[in-house]
């Protein structure tokens, strides 16, 4: 593949710089944000208390960027209440129509479906069939109806809430995964309320225009879908790769669980994915004990990495790099995880993306020189060097990603399945 031409790029930055003058946000939040919009067919949810400036965030994105959806008499926004129907948010529906039993002309999709450019407003507000017509469009990139198939433009979704709102339905777990990532826009301090009130009130006069009335087009859809090509170049090396498979085997269950069958016992590896809330992991008396995985109640399933190497490539397209580093992703990795994992002890975090920020640097730390060895006995092995399976094994007496992977290489290489053993048999 070739190498990305970086198409766009200045007109991009000098955009978001302009954005960013008027939104005022921490210098991470608007380093993440700046990425995300280069996430192609991803969805981006906002999150925070009211008059933080998500929408206006949205809109004016829309105007930037999306120029000529913004022109439009109809843009594709969705604004989410209870009460509303999958009718009326994604379809124009033509009773006329209906009446005849003409269904080639019942509905028309709204451009909320077909935009290359979509907004949820409100996303915790919606209703059951919303949410699940939602989910379609997201998953699909297409809703149905009666047979006919009404494709979405390759997007951008961003879709805002506040936590702390209550809701008559919860939205549905398969579609918060398909959130890419969750973006927390906290209050201002002191001095950006001080900032924010002299961009508002210069002199004791009123600036009657919004931010959004402020904001320049700058790129169109076209425009936006050259650049999202253009990011797919970038390179993602293996050894980022391989960081990302072994932190993901880090929040599985690393030891094999002895199962009472009749008369015998089987040990058996668990996937934490499929387990049942009655389930419980005996994780006290595992020798990883205190290891992430030991931490986390609920692990959901792999689509995270894949956002986690979308954003990573946006990150280093906007710093001009041709390849995404290990650095790159672990910046991601706090906003495409903290909707994904479910804590065992929330309550000693305010969310837990503040348990990612934290947790994952001093994890680094402790596993960085034996994962490194890790990926490299990993690599000889599958080039044919068996005894490469060896050393990997000693390395998993002290990491339990190792461990993990060491198990999946001899399964592999042996057919193993669950040993059986007598229940008074030495396990």
């Amino acid at each position: 593949m070739p190498s990305p031409s970086f198409i766009y790029r200045d007109i991009y930055l000098e955009g978001l710089r302009e954005l960013f003058g008027l939104i005022l946000l921490p210098r991470d939040t608007m380093r993440f944000l700046s990425a995300s919009l280069l996430m192609k067919n991803s969805v981006i949810e906002l999150t925070g208390t009211y008059g933080v400036a998500k929408s206006t965030f949205a809109l004016s994105v829309m105007k930037m960027f999306f120029s000529d959806l913004w022109r439009q008499p109809v843009k594709p926004i969705a604004k989410l209440r209870e009460t509303l129907t999958e009718f009326d948010v994604f379809w124009y529906v033509d009773i006329a129509a209906m009446q005849r039993g003409d269904e080639e002309r019942e509905v028309r999709p709204r451009p909320i479906v077909t935009a290359p450019f979509k907004f949820i407003n409100e996303i915790r507000r919606g209703s059951p069939k919303v949410y699940q017509t939602l989910l379609s469009l997201l998953a699909e990139g297409e809703l149905e109806y009666k047979g006919r198939v009404y494709k979405s433009a390759d997007y951008i979704c961003i879709c805002d809430s506040n936590p702390k709102d209550t809701a008559s339905f919860d939205i549905p777990r398969a579609l918060v995964d398909r959130i890419d990532a969750r973006v927390f826009f906290n209050a201002l301090g002191v001095e950006g309320a001080y900032r924010m009130l002299r961009s508002r009130f210069d002199g004791g006069t009123i600036r009657y225009s919004s931010i959004i009335d402020r904001v320049h087009e700058m790129l169109t859809s076209e425009d936006m879908m050259r650049v999202w090509g253009d990011v797919e170049r970038v390179r993602v090396p293996g050894h980022v790769l391989a960081f990302l498979a072994l932190f993901y085997g880090s929040l599985q269950c690393a030891r094999q669980y002895e199962i009472p069958t009749i008369g015998q016992s089987a040990s058996i590896d668990i996937d934490r994915t499929t387990i049942e809330p009655h389930f419980r992991l005996q994780c006290d008396k595992c020798p990883y004990n205190g290891s992430l995985c030991s931490r986390l109640e609920d692990v959901w399933g792999v689509r995270w990495l894949q956002s986690t190497v979308k954003a990573a490539r946006a990150l280093a397209w906007i710093d001009g790099r041709d390849a995404a580093s290990l650095a790159d992703v672990l910046f991601a990795m706090p906003y495409t995880l903290n909707h994904r994992l479910i804590l065992k002890d929330p309550g000693s975090y305010p969310n837990t993306f503040t348990f990612i920020r934290l947790y994952l640097p001093n994890m680094l730390r402790a596993v960085r020189e034996n994962w490194t060895r890790a990926v490299e006995l990993w690599a000889q092995y599958a080039r044919g060097d068996l005894e490469a399976l060896s050393s990997l094994k000693s390395l998993s007496q002290r990491d339990n990603a190792i461990r993990r992977l060491v198990a999946e290489l001899e399964r592999r290489a042996g057919g193993t399945r669950p040993v059986l053993r007598h229940p008074h048999q030495a396990a």
